[in-house]
Protein backbone atom coordinates (compact mmCIF):
# COMPACT_ATOMS: atom_id res chain seq x y z
CA UNK A 1 0.00 0.00 0.00
CA UNK A 2 3.10 2.27 0.07
CA UNK A 3 3.03 2.59 -3.41
CA UNK A 4 -0.70 4.58 -3.34
CA UNK A 5 0.55 6.71 -0.22
CA UNK A 6 3.10 7.48 -2.62
CA UNK A 7 0.77 8.70 -5.60
CA UNK A 8 -1.55 10.98 -3.05
CA UNK A 9 1.58 13.03 -1.68
CA UNK A 10 0.35 16.69 -2.60
CA UNK A 11 3.87 17.24 -2.76
CA UNK A 12 4.07 15.29 -6.14
CA UNK A 13 3.08 17.73 -9.04
CA UNK A 14 3.46 15.12 -11.63
CA UNK A 15 0.89 14.86 -13.81
CA UNK A 16 0.71 11.52 -16.25
CA UNK A 17 -0.99 12.36 -19.40
CA UNK A 18 -2.96 9.74 -21.73
CA UNK A 19 -1.55 10.19 -25.52
CA UNK A 20 -3.95 12.54 -27.53
CA UNK A 21 -6.25 10.76 -29.38
CA UNK A 22 -9.08 11.58 -31.81
CA UNK A 23 -12.47 12.81 -30.07
CA UNK A 24 -15.77 11.37 -31.16
CA UNK A 25 -17.62 12.74 -33.92
CA UNK A 26 -20.63 13.28 -33.34
CA UNK A 27 -22.30 14.27 -36.64
CA UNK A 28 -20.39 11.25 -38.65
CA UNK A 29 -23.20 8.87 -36.76
CA UNK A 30 -26.40 10.08 -35.97
CA UNK A 31 -28.13 9.74 -39.35
CA UNK A 32 -31.33 12.48 -40.25
CA UNK A 33 -31.82 14.64 -42.88
CA UNK A 34 -32.62 17.38 -40.33
CA UNK A 35 -29.96 20.52 -41.75
CA UNK A 36 -31.43 23.90 -40.45
CA UNK A 37 -30.16 25.14 -37.06
CA UNK A 38 -32.34 24.99 -33.93
CA UNK A 39 -33.71 21.26 -34.75
CA UNK A 40 -34.76 18.67 -32.02
CA UNK A 41 -35.83 15.25 -32.18
CA UNK A 42 -35.33 11.84 -30.95
CA UNK A 43 -34.10 8.35 -31.87
CA UNK A 44 -34.44 4.37 -30.30
CA UNK A 45 -31.11 3.28 -29.16
CA UNK A 46 -31.31 -0.31 -28.06
CA UNK A 47 -33.07 0.27 -24.11
CA UNK A 48 -33.10 3.89 -24.26
CA UNK A 49 -34.94 6.71 -26.08
CA UNK A 50 -32.18 9.60 -27.23
CA UNK A 51 -32.82 12.93 -28.30
CA UNK A 52 -30.60 15.45 -29.88
CA UNK A 53 -30.30 19.12 -31.48
CA UNK A 54 -28.94 20.37 -34.98
CA UNK A 55 -27.47 23.63 -34.50
CA UNK A 56 -25.21 25.04 -37.63
CA UNK A 57 -24.96 21.29 -39.10
CA UNK A 58 -23.91 19.80 -36.29
CA UNK A 59 -25.83 16.84 -34.29
CA UNK A 60 -25.15 16.94 -30.56
CA UNK A 61 -26.59 14.69 -28.18
CA UNK A 62 -29.19 15.72 -25.33
CA UNK A 63 -30.11 13.31 -23.08
CA UNK A 64 -30.73 9.52 -23.03
CA UNK A 65 -33.86 8.44 -21.14
CA UNK A 66 -34.66 4.20 -20.53
CA UNK A 67 -37.23 2.65 -21.53
CA UNK A 68 -39.55 1.42 -18.59
CA UNK A 69 -39.09 -2.31 -18.81
CA UNK A 70 -35.90 -2.50 -19.14
CA UNK A 71 -32.59 -1.65 -15.92
CA UNK A 72 -30.98 2.01 -16.18
CA UNK A 73 -29.93 3.26 -18.85
CA UNK A 74 -27.63 6.02 -19.32
CA UNK A 75 -27.78 10.02 -20.49
CA UNK A 76 -25.79 12.36 -21.61
CA UNK A 77 -25.68 16.08 -22.43
CA UNK A 78 -23.57 18.30 -24.31
CA UNK A 79 -22.29 21.71 -22.27
CA UNK A 80 -23.09 25.50 -23.42
CA UNK A 81 -21.34 28.26 -22.06
CA UNK A 82 -23.10 30.35 -19.56
CA UNK A 83 -21.75 33.93 -18.84
CA UNK A 84 -20.03 34.73 -15.25
CA UNK A 85 -21.00 34.50 -12.14
CA UNK A 86 -22.98 37.51 -11.06
CA UNK A 87 -21.67 36.98 -7.15
CA UNK A 88 -18.68 36.18 -5.79
CA UNK A 89 -17.77 33.78 -2.77
CA UNK A 90 -16.15 35.04 -0.38
CA UNK A 91 -12.59 34.19 0.78
CA UNK A 92 -12.96 30.97 2.25
CA UNK A 93 -10.76 28.11 3.75
CA UNK A 94 -10.82 24.37 2.71
CA UNK A 95 -14.94 23.26 2.68
CA UNK A 96 -15.48 19.27 4.16
CA UNK A 97 -16.81 17.40 1.44
CA UNK A 98 -19.85 15.29 2.22
CA UNK A 99 -19.05 11.47 2.59
CA UNK A 100 -20.45 8.22 0.90
CA UNK A 101 -24.36 8.28 2.10
CA UNK A 102 -24.02 4.30 1.33
CA UNK A 103 -20.53 2.76 2.92
CA UNK A 104 -17.37 3.92 3.31
CA UNK A 105 -13.71 2.91 1.65
CA UNK A 106 -12.35 0.46 3.35
CA UNK A 107 -8.95 2.00 4.38
CA UNK A 108 -7.31 4.59 3.19
CA UNK A 109 -5.62 2.87 0.12
CA UNK A 110 -8.27 4.27 -1.98
CA UNK A 111 -8.85 7.92 -2.40
CA UNK A 112 -11.75 9.65 0.14
CA UNK A 113 -12.48 13.34 1.08
CA UNK A 114 -9.54 13.50 3.32
CA UNK A 115 -7.05 12.80 0.07
CA UNK A 116 -8.58 14.55 -2.01
CA UNK A 117 -9.40 18.39 -3.50
CA UNK A 118 -7.85 21.39 -1.81
CA UNK A 119 -5.19 20.98 0.73
CA UNK A 120 -6.11 20.68 4.41
CA UNK A 121 -5.24 24.68 5.59
CA UNK A 122 -5.09 26.04 2.53
CA UNK A 123 -6.70 29.62 1.90
CA UNK A 124 -8.77 30.42 -1.30
CA UNK A 125 -9.52 33.84 -2.69
CA UNK A 126 -12.20 34.53 -5.01
CA UNK A 127 -11.86 34.55 -8.67
CA UNK A 128 -12.99 37.72 -10.30
CA UNK A 129 -11.74 36.76 -13.93
CA UNK A 130 -13.09 35.75 -17.30
CA UNK A 131 -14.64 32.03 -17.40
CA UNK A 132 -13.07 31.51 -20.49
CA UNK A 133 -10.41 29.85 -19.11
CA UNK A 134 -6.32 29.43 -19.87
CA UNK A 135 -3.31 29.29 -18.49
CA UNK A 136 -3.15 28.24 -14.17
CA UNK A 137 -4.97 29.47 -11.54
CA UNK A 138 -3.92 28.16 -8.55
CA UNK A 139 -5.52 28.60 -5.13
CA UNK A 140 -8.78 30.38 -5.83
CA UNK A 141 -12.85 30.21 -4.91
CA UNK A 142 -14.21 30.03 -8.38
CA UNK A 143 -17.84 30.20 -9.02
CA UNK A 144 -19.85 29.44 -12.44
CA UNK A 145 -19.46 27.69 -15.83
CA UNK A 146 -15.86 26.89 -16.98
CA UNK A 147 -14.98 27.07 -20.30
CA UNK A 148 -11.71 25.84 -21.59
CA UNK A 149 -10.74 26.15 -25.17
CA UNK A 150 -6.96 25.94 -24.83
CA UNK A 151 -4.75 24.74 -22.39
CA UNK A 152 -5.83 25.30 -18.63
CA UNK A 153 -4.51 23.90 -15.06
CA UNK A 154 -6.46 24.70 -12.50
CA UNK A 155 -5.07 23.89 -9.42
CA UNK A 156 -5.92 23.72 -5.40
CA UNK A 157 -8.94 25.42 -6.07
CA UNK A 158 -12.35 25.21 -5.21
CA UNK A 159 -15.15 25.15 -8.46
CA UNK A 160 -19.11 25.38 -7.76
CA UNK A 161 -19.96 25.00 -11.74
CA UNK A 162 -19.27 23.10 -14.78
CA UNK A 163 -15.69 22.98 -16.46
CA UNK A 164 -16.17 21.20 -20.05
CA UNK A 165 -13.14 21.69 -23.19
CA UNK A 166 -14.09 22.57 -26.54
CA UNK A 167 -12.13 22.28 -29.78
CA UNK A 168 -8.85 21.31 -28.96
CA UNK A 169 -8.89 22.51 -25.34
CA UNK A 170 -7.46 20.53 -22.31
CA UNK A 171 -7.65 21.46 -18.91
CA UNK A 172 -5.77 19.68 -16.05
CA UNK A 173 -7.50 19.48 -12.72
CA UNK A 174 -5.28 18.88 -9.59
CA UNK A 175 -5.80 18.80 -6.07
CA UNK A 176 -9.41 20.54 -6.78
CA UNK A 177 -12.87 20.14 -5.02
CA UNK A 178 -15.28 20.85 -7.78
CA UNK A 179 -19.49 20.87 -6.97
CA UNK A 180 -22.26 20.41 -9.15
CA UNK A 181 -25.41 22.02 -9.17
CA UNK A 182 -28.57 20.52 -7.36
CA UNK A 183 -30.71 21.68 -9.79
CA UNK A 184 -29.30 21.41 -13.28
CA UNK A 185 -29.91 17.92 -14.82
CA UNK A 186 -28.60 19.27 -18.21
CA UNK A 187 -24.64 19.32 -17.99
CA UNK A 188 -21.96 16.96 -15.94
CA UNK A 189 -19.76 18.37 -13.45
CA UNK A 190 -16.83 17.77 -15.68
CA UNK A 191 -17.45 16.97 -19.63
CA UNK A 192 -15.60 16.79 -22.94
CA UNK A 193 -12.37 15.32 -24.45
CA UNK A 194 -8.45 16.25 -22.99
CA UNK A 195 -8.79 16.29 -19.25
CA UNK A 196 -6.16 14.93 -17.35
CA UNK A 197 -7.28 15.22 -13.54
CA UNK A 198 -5.51 13.93 -10.01
CA UNK A 199 -6.79 13.76 -6.77
CA UNK A 200 -9.79 15.95 -6.90
CA UNK A 201 -12.96 15.68 -5.36
CA UNK A 202 -16.07 15.86 -7.48
CA UNK A 203 -19.68 15.38 -6.01
CA UNK A 204 -23.35 16.83 -6.47
CA UNK A 205 -24.75 17.97 -9.72
CA UNK A 206 -25.77 14.73 -12.13
CA UNK A 207 -22.83 12.55 -13.89
CA UNK A 208 -19.72 13.80 -12.18
CA UNK A 209 -17.71 12.92 -15.29
CA UNK A 210 -18.27 12.45 -19.06
CA UNK A 211 -15.31 11.69 -21.52
CA UNK A 212 -15.23 11.55 -25.06
CA UNK A 213 -11.35 10.67 -25.72
CA UNK A 214 -8.16 11.73 -24.39
CA UNK A 215 -8.54 11.58 -20.47
CA UNK A 216 -6.37 10.88 -17.52
CA UNK A 217 -8.05 10.37 -14.30
CA UNK A 218 -6.10 9.34 -11.42
CA UNK A 219 -6.09 9.35 -7.79
CA UNK A 220 -9.67 10.81 -7.50
CA UNK A 221 -13.09 10.40 -5.94
CA UNK A 222 -16.44 10.47 -7.11
CA UNK A 223 -19.77 10.53 -5.67
CA UNK A 224 -23.30 11.87 -3.63
CA UNK A 225 -24.65 13.03 -7.49
CA UNK A 226 -28.30 14.78 -6.93
CA UNK A 227 -30.92 13.56 -8.68
CA UNK A 228 -33.42 15.84 -10.36
CA UNK A 229 -35.49 14.26 -12.77
CA UNK A 230 -36.43 11.67 -15.18
CA UNK A 231 -32.69 10.66 -16.63
CA UNK A 232 -30.07 8.06 -15.83
CA UNK A 233 -26.78 9.08 -14.64
CA UNK A 234 -23.56 7.10 -14.13
CA UNK A 235 -21.03 8.91 -11.63
CA UNK A 236 -18.37 8.92 -14.50
CA UNK A 237 -19.72 7.49 -17.99
CA UNK A 238 -19.20 8.33 -21.51
CA UNK A 239 -21.66 7.67 -24.71
CA UNK A 240 -19.03 7.23 -26.84
CA UNK A 241 -14.92 7.35 -26.16
CA UNK A 242 -11.59 6.89 -27.62
CA UNK A 243 -8.87 7.31 -25.17
CA UNK A 244 -9.42 6.92 -21.06
CA UNK A 245 -7.28 6.10 -18.60
CA UNK A 246 -8.87 5.47 -15.12
CA UNK A 247 -6.13 4.59 -11.85
CA UNK A 248 -6.83 3.95 -8.72
CA UNK A 249 -9.86 5.83 -7.88
CA UNK A 250 -12.97 6.00 -6.14
CA UNK A 251 -16.55 5.86 -7.53
CA UNK A 252 -19.73 5.72 -6.24
CA UNK A 253 -23.48 6.27 -7.77
CA UNK A 254 -25.81 7.14 -4.40
CA UNK A 255 -27.76 10.12 -4.26
CA UNK A 256 -26.75 12.34 -1.79
CA UNK A 257 -30.43 13.82 -2.55
CA UNK A 258 -33.59 13.67 -5.10
CA UNK A 259 -35.97 16.56 -6.22
CA UNK A 260 -39.47 16.32 -5.80
CA UNK A 261 -40.66 14.52 -8.22
CA UNK A 262 -37.74 12.82 -9.58
CA UNK A 263 -38.25 9.26 -11.34
CA UNK A 264 -34.64 8.62 -13.25
CA UNK A 265 -32.44 6.88 -11.43
CA UNK A 266 -28.44 5.57 -11.54
CA UNK A 267 -26.97 3.19 -14.29
CA UNK A 268 -23.97 2.62 -12.87
CA UNK A 269 -20.63 3.94 -11.24
CA UNK A 270 -18.81 3.50 -14.04
CA UNK A 271 -21.02 3.29 -17.10
CA UNK A 272 -20.33 3.16 -21.10
CA UNK A 273 -22.62 2.94 -23.93
CA UNK A 274 -22.01 3.02 -27.35
CA UNK A 275 -24.98 5.58 -28.58
CA UNK A 276 -23.05 8.06 -30.57
CA UNK A 277 -20.11 6.55 -31.14
CA UNK A 278 -17.77 3.47 -30.18
CA UNK A 279 -16.44 2.09 -27.12
CA UNK A 280 -12.50 1.48 -27.16
CA UNK A 281 -9.45 1.61 -25.72
CA UNK A 282 -10.31 2.44 -22.79
CA UNK A 283 -8.02 1.19 -18.96
CA UNK A 284 -10.08 0.96 -15.97
CA UNK A 285 -6.78 -0.25 -13.06
CA UNK A 286 -7.21 -0.12 -8.92
CA UNK A 287 -10.27 1.45 -8.45
CA UNK A 288 -12.50 0.92 -5.75
CA UNK A 289 -16.08 0.88 -7.00
CA UNK A 290 -18.68 1.08 -3.75
CA UNK A 291 -22.03 -0.28 -3.56
CA UNK A 292 -25.12 1.11 -4.17
CA UNK A 293 -28.54 0.26 -4.55
CA UNK A 294 -29.30 3.26 -6.17
CA UNK A 295 -27.37 1.51 -9.22
CA UNK A 296 -28.16 -0.89 -11.48
CA UNK A 297 -24.58 -1.98 -11.93
CA UNK A 298 -21.76 -1.30 -10.47
CA UNK A 299 -19.83 -1.44 -14.02
CA UNK A 300 -21.52 -1.53 -17.27
CA UNK A 301 -18.44 -2.30 -19.96
CA UNK A 302 -20.64 -1.91 -23.44
CA UNK A 303 -17.94 -4.76 -24.03
CA UNK A 304 -21.00 -6.37 -26.11
CA UNK A 305 -24.24 -4.41 -25.50
CA UNK A 306 -26.55 -5.43 -28.43
CA UNK A 307 -29.37 -2.76 -29.38
CA UNK A 308 -26.68 -0.45 -29.72
CA UNK A 309 -25.31 2.13 -32.32
CA UNK A 310 -22.14 0.65 -31.62
CA UNK A 311 -22.50 -2.50 -29.60
CA UNK A 312 -19.04 -3.81 -29.17
CA UNK A 313 -16.24 -2.80 -27.17
CA UNK A 314 -12.38 -2.78 -28.54
CA UNK A 315 -9.18 -2.96 -26.34
CA UNK A 316 -11.06 -2.48 -22.85
CA UNK A 317 -8.54 -3.30 -20.55
CA UNK A 318 -10.33 -4.09 -16.79
CA UNK A 319 -7.60 -5.11 -13.96
CA UNK A 320 -6.92 -5.06 -10.39
CA UNK A 321 -10.51 -3.05 -9.69
CA UNK A 322 -11.90 -3.69 -6.31
CA UNK A 323 -15.88 -4.50 -6.12
CA UNK A 324 -17.33 -3.65 -2.97
CA UNK A 325 -20.59 -6.29 -2.45
CA UNK A 326 -22.57 -3.90 -0.16
CA UNK A 327 -25.90 -4.83 2.19
CA UNK A 328 -27.55 -7.09 -0.37
CA UNK A 329 -24.02 -8.42 -1.64
CA UNK A 330 -24.39 -7.72 -5.22
CA UNK A 331 -22.28 -4.40 -5.13
CA UNK A 332 -25.50 -2.96 -7.83
CA UNK A 333 -28.98 -3.75 -7.32
CA UNK A 334 -28.60 -6.46 -10.23
CA UNK A 335 -25.17 -7.25 -10.09
CA UNK A 336 -21.74 -5.78 -9.92
CA UNK A 337 -20.98 -5.97 -14.29
CA UNK A 338 -23.31 -5.74 -17.09
CA UNK A 339 -22.25 -6.63 -20.97
CA UNK A 340 -18.67 -8.12 -20.46
CA UNK A 341 -17.48 -9.95 -23.51
CA UNK A 342 -14.02 -11.49 -24.23
CA UNK A 343 -11.93 -10.94 -27.27
CA UNK A 344 -11.75 -7.57 -29.76
CA UNK A 345 -8.69 -7.25 -27.63
CA UNK A 346 -10.91 -6.50 -24.01
CA UNK A 347 -8.96 -8.10 -21.01
CA UNK A 348 -10.20 -9.05 -17.54
CA UNK A 349 -7.65 -9.56 -14.90
CA UNK A 350 -6.98 -9.62 -10.98
CA UNK A 351 -10.35 -7.95 -10.41
CA UNK A 352 -12.07 -8.82 -6.94
CA UNK A 353 -14.87 -8.56 -4.05
CA UNK A 354 -13.92 -6.42 -1.08
CA UNK A 355 -13.33 -9.40 0.65
CA UNK A 356 -10.49 -10.19 -1.71
CA UNK A 357 -12.51 -12.70 -3.75
CA UNK A 358 -12.05 -12.94 -7.13
CA UNK A 359 -14.70 -11.69 -9.54
CA UNK A 360 -15.02 -13.57 -12.86
CA UNK A 361 -16.65 -13.06 -15.92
Amino acid sequence: MARHAQKLDRRKRSISVAASVAGVALGAIVTLSLTASGQTGSTVQGDQTCSFSVLSGVVSPLACVAEPTTPPATTTAPPTTTAPPTSIPPTTTTPTSPTPTETTPPSTDFPNASNTGVPAGATLTPYLGTMNFSGTTTGKAISGDIIVSGNATIQDSRITGTIHTTGSGHVTLIDDEIIGSDTDETFSVIYGTNLTAQRVNVHGGKANLQCMGNCSVRDSFFHDPYLVGANHYDVIGSNGVDGMVLDHNTLQCKFAGRAAGATGGCTADLGFFGDFGPIKNVTVNNNLFMASEDAGYCVDTNAYKPGKAYPTGQNLIWTNNTFQRGSNGRCGNYGPTDEWQSGNGNVWSGNKWDDGTALTR
